[in-house]
């Protein structure tokens, strides 16, 4: 046990010391996220109006989609869909790089299982398999080395090349290659754009964080991740003026960050998964809250959306076990703690995989506030919610930020923007306050809970009686 203590202590140690913990006024991830969601957006009526794409085009819409998908941008990704299906001609897929087959890992991040959309992009799969280059399988480690060390690859094929092996199950031959890419990052993160080059590359250098943290090695991930954002250039890395030598699109630009947050963030929680509880006081202000819905209102159906270990949805269950339970985490470690009663699926904040109305209640605890695209998170709480259901989300207050150590993409929340975000999408909403936690009184207003029910309903629900308030 005091063994598991210091190495869950170093792990803490290590993240403060790489900026994923602190105590921040702003959120630098979300602010490149966002700045790359921009670039997205202005971006659509040029891609709709260009000519036919070139292959290297093509590759970036189609890195694009899947990405879209995973942020919580389905409508963006199914319109780049419409518009490459439109392309009079061949992909021209065989002409890109011969050393890292970029077809082969767009192939793997189209899957259904990953995109947990149904048939979405269905017919981008269908082309892109009809379109791709046939590879020579066992020799792409060997190639990828060579290319590296003779100076001819770039730093961001480099990236590109682990991830690929790490998607063909050859974790082996990745490691290798993170080992030697490990003796040419700088004691700041930095990582150069060849092997024999004094110069860095931005870009090559979100790929290797990405390598890394797909690898599970979030040290070294987020190393590279941090030179990225305390870099120079970061903030104008979407810029249409080329920031390295060789040019960039902004459109492949934005693709690369949302790739890399996107792994970190999966690395992080699984890195993470040892320090999250496993329990929850039956007596906690935040559990009665749900528990208090469940039995006032009786749902068929609930949904724990950003479960963790299933300390909410477990004491659920035991206490009505008359309900069918559904969870859904990013983190597959964390899904191992759930029973097999409950119906247990690994899924984002963005894109939880579940059908559309499916749950009665739906509920996000302490889960909300690391989705980045948190607009985009209610709308997709808000689809899974059946028309007569509830929908409950309790986080922290954004006037308490700064008051805890954070990851720098976590954003905290105000109760009239909740509150709109919610009515948006047809609900009636009550906000409840001064909710203890952990043993802690309420009255430090770390919490707020937003209670919303469909607006057809009539009549406001009653407020909830228990330990919390309701606030005007």
């Amino acid at each position: 046990m005091i063994a598991k203590y210091f190495k869950l202590n170093n792990w803490l140690q290590m993240l403060r010391a790489k900026h994923w913990l602190s105590y921040p006024k702003n959120s630098p991830s979300v602010d490149v996220f966002e700045a790359a969601m921009k670039i997205l957006r202005d971006s659509m009526p040029q891609i709709r109006d260009s000519h036919p794409l070139s292959a290297s085009e093509v590759a970036t819409l189609l890195r694009l989609m899947p990405l879209l998908i995973w942020w919580g941008e389905r409508e963006i990704a199914l319109s780049l869909e419409v518009y490459l299906l439109q392309q009079p001609r061949a992909w021209g897929l065989e002409t890109l790089s011969k050393t890292v087959p970029e077809s082969e890992l767009l192939t793997a991040s189209l899957k259904p299982e990953i995109l947990r959309q149904g048939d979405a992009l269905k017919q981008v799969r269908e082309r892109l398999a009809a379109e791709s280059p046939a590879h020579p399988c066992g020799e792409l480690a060997a190639t990828v080395e060579a290319a590296w060390r003779s100076g001819q690859l770039p730093s961001q094929q480099l990236g590109r090349g682990i991830k690929l092996l790490l998607t063909q199950g050859d974790r082996a031959s990745a490691e290798g290659l993170l080992q030697l890419a490990a003796a040419h990052q700088s004691e700041k993160g930095m990582f150069p754009e060849s092997a024999f080059s004094e110069r860095h590359c931005l870009t090559g250098l979100l790929e290797m964080a990405s390598a890394w943290f797909m690898a599970g090695d979030l040290k070294a991930g987020e190393a590279a991740y941090g030179a990225f954002l305390q870099s120079k250039g970061h903030k104008n890395f979407f810029g249409t003026v080329p920031a390295e030598k060789g040019g960039f699109s902004p459109l492949l630009r934005a693709a690369t960050f949302l790739e890399t947050l996107r792994d970190r963030v999966v690395c992080t929680f699984e890195a993470t998964a040892p320090r999250f509880p496993t329990q929850i006081a039956a007596d906690d202000g935040r559990f009665k809250i749900v528990d208090d819905l469940v039995a006032q209102y009786r749902p068929k159906v609930v949904a724990d959306i950003g479960c963790g270990k299933g300390r909410f949805i477990k004491l659920l269950k035991e206490r009505h076990p008359e309900i069918e339970a559904y969870a859904v985490d990013l983190s597959t470690t964390m899904l191992g703690e759930l029973p097999a009663s409950i119906h247990a699926s690994p899924g984002t904040l963005l894109n939880n995989g579940l059908p559309d109305g499916l749950a009665d209640l739906v509920f996000c605890v302490e889960a909300l506030e690391h989705a980045v695209n948190i607009q985009a998170g209610v709308r997709e709480l808000s689809r899974i919610t059946s028309p007569t259901g509830r929908l409950l989300i309790l986080d922290k207050d954004v006037r308490k930020l700064g008051s805890l150590q954070i990851c720098d993409w976590e954003q905290w929340f105000g109760k009239e923007t909740m509150t709109g975000w919610m009515e948006d999408h047809g609900f009636r909403v009550k906000v409840l306050d001064q909710i203890d936690h952990g043993g802690i009184s309420g009255t430090d207003g770390l919490f707020l809970a937003w209670v919303g029910e469909r607006k057809a309903h009539g009549q406001p629900a009653p407020l909830l009686k228990g330990t919390t308030h309701a606030s005007a």
